[in-house]
């Protein structure tokens, strides 16, 4: 069980906390965190083909549900997780036994966002906002010339294309991030914005101001070695302040912000 000695600090508006998983240092408490998901979740792990991808699948879920229940004062049984638009994902806390007095609700101003790739998983929480983040690790996809037709803006093309090799990779991964966080905070697809968002000459700090896209903020963070972490946000200047979930409780996360 997965009890921190102190709770996480206050979470006020202009705050973003992200919330870093590593598979590796959660292994030794998969059952309890398999045990916070709910039925459905447990149905979901147990589709799933692999057991490298299931375990996964139970540690970052129960993981997001631990951490959830922290900001909400409740037991991770009262998260319930919900999809609008294209997937985004939401919560509730829904009252269940000795916590029937607490009423069904979604005002808690908590907001979430979240994403893993691999061996980490990420949850971005704010206050009363809409987030995005992405994470992927610095690779140049097989289907690399495919998928920049589909999805990047003729300038995000070009740059790419005037990439040395060595570094066309971690461009790629930071258009890709980028536009990633800034769709889901948005709530749309990519497909929607086929042309029409061009994240690659984007200035950290400055807002995206392009026609038709809502004015939006890109923040880049590190992750790991050779993985790579963008957070959008509807405002300018987040206060970011990261953590690491482990067996012991949270620690502390220095980014490089």
């Amino acid at each position: 069980m997965i009890e921190p000695s102190n709770s996480p600090p206050l979470l006020a508006p202009g705050d973003v906390h992200l919330w870093f998983f590593e598979a590796t240092q959660l292994q030794a408490c998969f059952e309890s965190l398999h045990e916070d998901l709910s039925v459905p979740e447990q149905e979901e792990s147990d589709r799933i083909v692999t057991e490298t991808e299931r375990r996964r699948f139970s540690l970052y879920r129960g993981g997001f549900r631990r951490v959830l229940s922290w900001y909400e004062g409740c037991r991770t049984e009262n998260i319930a997780f919900s999809r609008g638009r294209h997937g985004k994902p939401s919560h509730r806390v829904m009252p269940t036994g000795k916590d029937q007095a607490r009423p069904d609700h979604v005002a808690s101003g908590i907001s979430f966002n979240l994403t893993h790739s691999h061996e980490y998983s990420v949850l971005a929480i704010g206050r009363e906002t809409e987030l995005g983040v992405d994470v992927e690790r610095i690779r140049l996809p097989r289907d690399l010339s495919s998928l920049t037709r589909q999805f990047f803006c003729s300038e995000e093309v070009a740059a790419l294309e005037a990439a040395s090799p060595e570094h066309r990779a971690g461009l790629f991964c930071s258009i890709w991030t980028r536009k990633e966080a800034a769709v889901k905070c948005m709530g749309g697809s990519l497909a929607e914005w086929i042309g029409v968002l061009q994240v690659a000459s984007h200035n950290p700090g400055a807002p995206i101001l392009q026609e038709g896209v809502p004015e939006l903020y890109l923040t880049e963070f590190a992750v790991g070695p050779g993985y790579l972490g963008s957070l959008c946000t509807v405002f300018p200047s987040p206060r970011i302040t990261s953590f690491t979930l482990d067996c012991d409780g949270w620690s502390f996360r220095d980014n490089g912000h």
